[in-house]
């Protein structure tokens, strides 16, 4: 993994598999111990996640770092159970605070991380670590939950809803290690190894077929997690304020838990915007790197399930280029992609179909007897019209494929009828298509990507 994790970093990673042991026996032990004790049940995550988070250590065999970290996070959460002693605060029942624990474990988080990273020599150790803290403690939590909850009926069905929840933690688990220390090694870089932002930017640096397959299985899986899971968190916000605690996922509802819904709101939208941006960069680097200009395999990374097929067939091809230079090359000269006739085709099409059917879906909901019904009416039939005029634009304009995607997200959102989850799978959906709307009809070099190629030329020239 050259390109975007060091020697050791991928060392690490390839080992990761191991966290997924102890990680696997806390779900199932919180899931089918019962256990109701808020300390008990931070406790045994605390433990998984100590070491998760030592294992770089452990792996390379620094057992004074490991040792320093497990009784950093340790002693925190021995300070925890001190507060509740001190202050008999209920770890058991109905009265026992939410909002006390979840702020003492993402102190402890805090404190861990920060830590980790001072150990490991970062200059910015700070903002790595409290990064890194928000990323593990909201970004990477949901356990692909609010995927469970948009087709709940029939996983009760087949599995029932208990044996349902373990399933889909355990899934999801298997892919938490890689996730925990890609992000921890990425925004590592990012903010501390010198030259490592332009690479983080760029398109066109030679990706391996391993680092192409952990990287794209990692961030697809992560994009769907919170694209289900934020908006899993706003239908509990929405119960709040509903006065319906019976239908939340935390009882008993109080205030308590509208911030961490709204910090995971707001951290696993920001993912989706960086992973969906990366996943871009991670893509189109490897088709590159492997000499491909497919766009039907391009359009099916975007798509779940289907994004199996380019991945096996992108993870198992040979390499064509060797250096950035040659990539950025590549992608210049290759021409214009066939797909975009077809796609302008089909979205006129798509457009026309999705107004008629939301100005159906709205008349016989609302009617048009008033004049607020009529005002809906014409605006849907704009915005129709604006989306057609936008896709047959696009062949020119840039901004054409903004358009689009805002049309997209403003039918989505007009059109609300499947739940929270799935809407919100959509909405990510349409925002990665986005990126693939973009590569197709106006591919671009990032800055040092055009850099790279001129260097390249240079090179090539001053060459006897």
């Amino acid at each position: 993994m050259a390109a975007y994790f060091t020697g050791s970093q991928t060392r690490v990673l390839r080992s990761a598999w191991i966290c997924i042991i102890p990680l696997a026996l806390q779900t199932l032990i919180v899931r089918y111990g019962k256990i109701e004790n808020s300390l008990i049940f931070n406790g045994t995550y605390i433990l998984a996640s100590i070491f998760l988070v030592c294992w770089e250590f452990l792996y390379a065999r620094d057992w004074k770092k490991a040792g320093i970290l497990a009784g950093t996070s340790a002693g925190v959460f021995g300070l925890t159970v001190l507060a509740y002693y001190l202050f008999k605060i209920p770890a058991t029942g109905p009265a026992r605070p939410f909002l006390a624990i979840h702020i003492f474990t993402l102190i402890n988080f805090l404190i861990t991380f920060c830590m980790r990273c001072y150990l490991a020599g970062n200059r910015r150790f700070i903002v790595t670590g409290v990064i890194v803290a928000l990323i593990k403690h909201y970004g990477l939590s949901g356990a692909l939950f609010g995927l469970l909850a948009s087709n709940q009926a029939f996983v009760n069905f087949i599995f029932g809803i208990e044996h349902a929840v373990a399933a889909y933690g355990l899934v999801f688990y298997v892919v938490y290690p890689f996730a925990y220390y890609m992000a921890l090694y990425l925004a590592e870089n990012y903010f501390n190894l010198e030259g490592f932002v332009p690479v983080f930017h760029s398109k066109m640096q030679v990706t391996g077929g391993r680092e192409y397959a952990m990287l794209n299985i990692v961030l697809m899986t992560l994009i769907v997690n919170c694209a289900t899971n934020a908006p899993r968190c706003l239908r509990l916000i929405r119960d709040y304020f509903s006065s319906l605690p019976e239908t939340t996922y935390y009882p008993p509802l109080g205030s308590s838990v509208l911030f961490p819904n709204i910090m995971e709101i707001a951290v696993q939208i920001l993912l989706i915007l960086i992973c969906g941006y990366f996943l871009r960069n991670v893509i189109v680097a490897r088709m590159t790197t492997t000499g491909s200009r497919n766009g039907i395999l391009y359009l099916l990374h975007y798509v779940p399930l289907l994004n199996i097929i380019p991945l096996v067939v992108y993870s198992s091809r040979k390499e064509e280029h060797s250096s950035a230079a040659d990539n950025a090359l590549y992608y210049t000269l290759r021409g214009a992609s066939r797909l975009r006739t077809w796609i302008v085709l089909a979205g006129v099409l798509a457009a026309m179909y999705s107004a008629s059917m939301t100005f159906a879906q709205l008349s016989n909901s609302k009617g048009t007897g008033t004049n607020a019904g009529e005002l809906v009416m014409v605006l849907i039939i704009l915005a129709g019209l604006a989306r057609i005029v936008a896709y047959l634009l696009m062949f020119n304009y840039r901004k054409a494929v903004f358009a689009i995607v805002f049309f997209n997200f403003f039918f989505i959102l007009f059109s609300f009828s499947k739940g929270f989850e799935l809407t919100g799978l959509e909405l990510a959906l349409t925002y990665l298509s986005m990126y693939f709307l973009l590569e197709i009809f106006h591919p671009a070099l990032s800055p040092s990507d055009a850099e790279a190629m001129d260097q390249g030329f240079s090179a090539d020239t001053e060459a006897p």
